[in-house]
This record gives C-alpha cells, sequence and structure tokens, in this order.
C-alpha cells in the first residue's frame, strides 16, 4: 500500500507552537492541514498574533472554523472537517497533533507501516506531562488517539478501549 500521512491540527490557543511542531512532522507528512477558528467558544478572539503565526506554520492548508453559536462539542465538527480535506488529498492515514506536541517523524512513519502491517486502524500514545521543559516529564496513565486509518470512519463521541477523551475518537475497530 502506498502510504499517505495527513496531519490535522484543530486551533484556537497555541499558534505560537505550530511552527514547531510541524517541523517535527513535515518530513513524513503528505498534508497537513489546519482548522482554526477565530473567536473561542466562549467568544474570546484569537490573539493578535494568531494570523501571522498561521501564516508562518507550514501548513499546506488552512481552513477557517466559525464557531459562533456552538460549543465545545463542535470539537468533533472540526476534526471531521479536517477529516474531509485529508480524504479529499488522498491520505491513508491521519494523525491528530496540538500545537504543543511534537513528534519523532521517522518513529510516526514506523508506528504507521505497523499499522499497515498488522492491520491496525487506531493506534493511541501515551500522554508525556511536562514539568518546566521537554527533560522534565512523567508517563501518564491516559492515552491520545494519535493516528488513524482514513476509511469509513468519522470523529464522534465514542467509547475505547484505553482512558482517552471520547470526544477526539473515531469508532474502534482494530
Amino acid at each position: 500500500m502506498n502510504i499517505k500521512i495527513g496531519v490535522y491540527y484543530g486551533t484556537f490557543y497555541d499558534t505560537d507552537l505550530l511552527q514547531s511542531s510541524i517541523e517535527s512532522v513535515r518530513k513524513v507528512a503528505s498534508e497537513i492541514v489546519i482548522v482554526h477558528q477565530r473567536t473561542s467558544f466562549t467568544g474570546v478572539p484569537e490573539s493578535e498574533t494568531a494570523q501571522g503565526e498561521l501564516l508562518r506554520s507550514g501548513a499546506d492548508k488552512i481552513i477557517y472554523f466559525d464557531s459562533k453559536g456552538k460549543d465545545k462539542s463542535a470539537m468533533m465538527e472540526k476534526m471531521n472537517i479536517g477529516l474531509e480535506y485529508l480524504k479529499s488529498k488522498g491520505c491513508t492515514h491521519i494523525v491528530q497533533m496540538s500545537p504543543d506536541e511534537k513528534l519523532n517523524a521517522d518513529g510516526l512513519l514506523s508506528d504507521v507501516q505497523k499499522m499497515e502491517r498488522d492491520n491496525i486502524d487506531t493506534m493511541y500514545y501515551p500522554i508525556k506531562a511536562y514539568y518546566y521543559d521537554e527533560q522534565h516529564y512523567f508517563i501518564d496513565t491516559y492515552y491520545s488517539a494519535k493516528i488513524y486509518r482514513i476509511d469509513e470512519r468519522i470523529f464522534a463521541i465514542n467509547k475505547s478501549s484505553v482512558l482517552c477523551d471520547p470526544f477526539a475518537k473515531m469508532q474502534e475497530k482494530t
């Protein structure tokens, strides 16, 4: 199979961290999309620097999400917008990222290859909780649903075999 990794960022906060996060996965990402809301779900406007940071981020596509009148459950709507965009670009896998996350690109590619080899549809990563800097952390007791094979599934509230945010998930298969 020809693997084509798509990376999704849903943003409002932490746009100042986007560029370094994107740089951490760029060499293995076929497409990087940011779905950005200019107003928070509580009505707070984006930072004055957000637009410049988005443009400097290195993303392939920025899609603006109108959050007016929506609550935090609309986060799934944002994820599905990103998913549909990555599908339209022929991506085979979607990696959910936050601006404050960095991944080892070679490790990410290896994990996606393992998913293909072992017919895995959903991959979870343990959460690292940091204190002060990147050298001070612990592995927490919950997980992040990180990589999905792109198929007919969409993001919705789903149960999980591991402790993780049920709002940020596709239905598990394998």
